[in-house]
C-alpha cells in the first residue's frame, strides 16, 4: 500500500470514529425534577441529543417536562417516549418546532425505567420514574 493510501485510510477511519461518536456518543447527563407538593419539572436542551439525557421524575406525582429545541435537523422534529403507564392513559410524545420550548404534561404511575428517542431512534435518552 502506497503512503497515500495509508493517509486516505487513517483518515477515513477518524472521520468515521467522529461520526459515530456524534450520533452516539454521551449526551448530557442525569436530572431530578425540581418538585413541590403538586407537580415536578424538568427541561431538556435538544441539540444534535438531548441535554441532559437521563431524568428522574416520582411516580404519582404530575410532570412538565420542557423540551427547548436548538436543532435544526428533522431527526428531533419528534421525541417518542416508550410505552409506560400514566394517569391519563395516553401514550407520552410531541412534535417540537425548532426555537420553541414544548411541554409535555403527565403523571408517571409505575416506577422504573423507559426509554425515550427522536423520531428516527438516533437519538435517545433515558426516563426514570422512582416510588
Amino acid at each position: 500500500m502506497t503512503s497515500t493510501g495509508i493517509i486516505v485510510l487513517i483518515g477515513s477511519i477518524i472521520t468515521s470514529l467522529v461520526i459515530l461518536y456524534y450520533f452516539f456518543g454521551p449526551k448530557g447527563g442525569v436530572a431530578s425534577a425540581q418538585t413541590n407538593t403538586h407537580h415536578q419539572r424538568l427541561t431538556v436542551v435538544v441539540d444534535s441529543g438531548y441535554s441532559p439525557s437521563q431524568l428522574q421524575l416520582k411516580a404519582n406525582l404530575p410532570a412538565e417536562i420542557i423540551f427547548d429545541r436548538r436543532d435544526h435537523g428533522e431527526c428531533t422534529d419528534w421525541v417518542i417516549f416508550d410505552r409506560f403507564p400514566t394517569k391519563e392513559g395516553k401514550e407520552v410524545k410531541s412534535y417540537l418546532p425548532v426555537g420553541q420550548k414544548t411541554t409535555i404534561s403527565f403523571t408517571p404511575t409505575t416506577p422504573g425505567s423507559y426509554g425515550f428517542a427522536c423520531g428516527m431512534g438516533m437519538n435517545k435518552g433515558k426516563l426514570i420514574i422512582n416510588a
